[in-house]
């Protein structure tokens, strides 16, 4: 099925680039709309994995590339003397997969301490020239350096793969209204937007600021009007076209009225508007730049739309387009003192600050943010009840943060984060209920822990990631039939069995791990039907298994247990199922180890 999740590829060198894989990672697992293969699910690799390393490359959709001027190991054979990056480059070239890759500065080290001979690095120059020259640099601002932190990096990588994956969407739509009537029922438009067996698509629309409503809640927000009210008695007789041009159709009835008609003419203007919205959040379900061009169609015809001007901007920065991003931002900039509401001033703040972060503006990123805080900081003091400005407030704590973390002021930045933490405290006590303020309050453990990562204090990072994992273990007691918190908590279980790996607790890493491995064995004997949770299950088990050496025969024999009747049935795609011939292979190697 063209609407299947996205297999992406993630391709890149270790030592140096690994805290911008990790976001990469972190950023694209918990989606249910891409499923991310990395190589370190089943350890390090050497020349007789190299076939496998090809063949999960070819089962690939999306080969993401990450080239830093580290040239990384070459394995023997291979008479051009590539390195295994350059090698899934090239694989997935040959394969004519989509290669999206982001090269970093000339300049970039990666913070390591890694050397080359002369003639790798002659090698490696040449490789990146030749990803320069193949017009296939998604995002530039990575190479000229105006993407300062892996989390940036991460957003830019996920909204170029929401693009990809919307575009596959809507191909297939187009294929399947190409073709002739069937006598069966054809799929409802909107499963199909949200995707096979449920799987949502990502929307591309900011997911900071005010929240963006669903496509259930955009539909029943059309349905309170008259002529929307047959769309949700028999929504299947609708295509997207037609919803889309009733909309628009609307929204500039109701503009050129509003135009003309001196009594009710502003109230017009704002039901134009507010259409145009809906617009742009049913279109940016499968198309951004339709939202952005409702968006920009709403500001037009209200310039003194606040929201309109901020969403514009956000998509357009998203998108790549920083001169219109800058332009709606200064629009909205320049209506801060006038009758708007203080919380759309401050999230254009935020959004002018995240502008000049990803044009590489530090400094003026820092200060814009500041200015935020500064807002958020009076406001949350003039009404310390108000939950949304105490949220503001550590919004901005956290933004500054990141910008000293990415100009390597660690211990300022820590100080930012822990104030953020601060903040969402008082707001996970006050109201221990709201399930929004409890996973605010994990992430913001989770920054903490990775700036103590970066500062070489494995045994404090450790303790902030036990306390992120402690909030959501809350969050999943208070819900436990919400699957995805449970989803969450066996991913926090998983971090913290790595953690503990790395600062040599082995023992303790195990029963996170078999935490974990509970938790999605708990979800399959809820919903036996669930393949996710199955397949999920399968990375604790063989990290156990390697944790345990000889003794982790058993685990691997599990794996293979869930995985080989899931391939029988096919219901794997086939990066999983080269799981199983991976697998097998660890326990060959058991197995002549045991006879020695």
């Amino acid at each position: 099925m063209s609407n299947r999740r996205l297999i992406v590829f993630l391709s890149s060198t270790g030592e140096d680039l690994r805290p911008w894989r990790r976001a990469i990672i972190d950023h694209m697992r918990p989606l249910d709309g891409f499923v991310c293969d990395v190589m370190e699910e089943f350890g390090a690799r050497d020349a007789t994995a190299l076939a496998f390393c090809r063949e999960r490359v070819e089962a690939c959709d999306v080969l993401v590339g990450l080239i830093g001027v580290y040239r990384g190991s070459e394995p023997a054979g291979d008479n051009r003397q590539r390195s295994y990056t350059e090698l899934e480059y090239d694989w997935a070239g040959e394969a004519e997969k989509s290669r999206l890759m982001y090269l970093t500065p000339e300049s970039f080290a990666g913070g390591a301490a890694l050397t080359m001979t002369p003639e790798q690095a002659d090698r490696q120059r040449a490789f990146r020239a030749r990803v320069r020259s193949g017009g296939e640099i998604v995002d530039k601002r990575f190479y000229n350096g105006e993407i300062a932190t892996p989390d940036a990096l991460a957003a830019a990588v996920m909204s170029a793969l929401a693009n990809v994956q919307l575009r596959r969407l809507l191909a297939a739509m187009k294929e399947q209204e190409s073709r002739p009537a069937a006598p069966v029922a054809r799929t409802p438009w909107w499963r199909r937007l949200r995707g096979e067996r449920g799987a949502r698509v990502p929307p591309p629309l900011s997911t900071e600021g005010p929240a963006k409503p669903a496509i259930e809640e955009t539909l029943a927000a059309f349905a309170a009007d008259t002529d929307f009210e047959a769309l949700m008695r028999d929504p299947d007789r609708f295509d997207i076209a037609a919803l889309e041009t009733a909309v628009k159709g609307r929204a500039e009835h109701r503009a050129e009225r509003g135009r003309t008609a001196l009594a009710a003419g502003r109230a017009d203007v704002r039901a134009a508007v507010a259409d145009y919205k809906r617009l742009a959040a049913l279109t940016g379900f499968y198309d951004i730049d339709k939202a952005r061009a409702a968006y920009a169609r709403a500001a037009e015809i209200d310039p003194d739309d606040a929201d309109a001007l901020y969403q514009l901007g956000k998509l357009s920065m998203d998108a790549g387009n920083t001169a219109d991003a800058e332009a709606a931002f200064l629009r909205l900039d320049r209506l801060q003192g006038r009758d708007i509401d203080p919380g759309d001033a401050i999230w254009g703040h935020f959004g002018l600050g995240d502008l000049r972060v990803a044009q590489g503006d530090l400094p003026s990123a820092l200060a814009t943010y500041r200015k935020a805080q500064a807002e958020t900081d009076r406001l949350a003091k003039a009404d310390p009840n108000n939950a949304g400005w105490q949220r503001d407030l550590s919004v901005s704590q956290d933004k500054i943060g990141d910008v000293l973390r990415a100009q390597g002021n660690l211990p300022a930045a820590l100080t930012s984060y822990q104030a953020s933490l601060a903040t969402r405290d008082r707001l996970a006590k006050a109201d221990p209920g709201n399930a929004g303020w409890q996973r605010d309050l994990s992430v913001s453990q989770e920054r903490i822990g990775d700036v103590l990562v970066e500062q070489g204090n494995l045994p404090a990072a450790l303790t902030s990631y036990q306390a992120s994992l402690a909030t959501r273990d809350r969050l999943a007691k208070a819900d436990p039939g919400n699957a995805g918190w449970q989803r969450d908590l066996a991913i926090s279980n998983e971090r913290i069995g790595d953690m503990l790996t790395r600062t040599s607790q082995a023992t303790q890493a195990i029963e996170a791990f078999q935490r974990a491995l509970a938790i999605y064995r708990e979800l399959v004997a809820r919903n036996p039907g669930d393949v996710q949770a199955r397949v999920f299950s399968v990375v604790p088990l063989c990290r156990i298994a390697t944790l345990k050496g000889r003794a982790g025969r058993k685990e691997l024999d599990d794996a293979l247990a869930i995985l080989k009747p899931l391939a029988a049935a096919d219901r794997l795609d086939a990066n999983r199922r080269g799981w199983i011939g991976q697998i097998e292979k660890q326990i060959t190697e058991l197995e002549k180890a045991a006879a020695e």
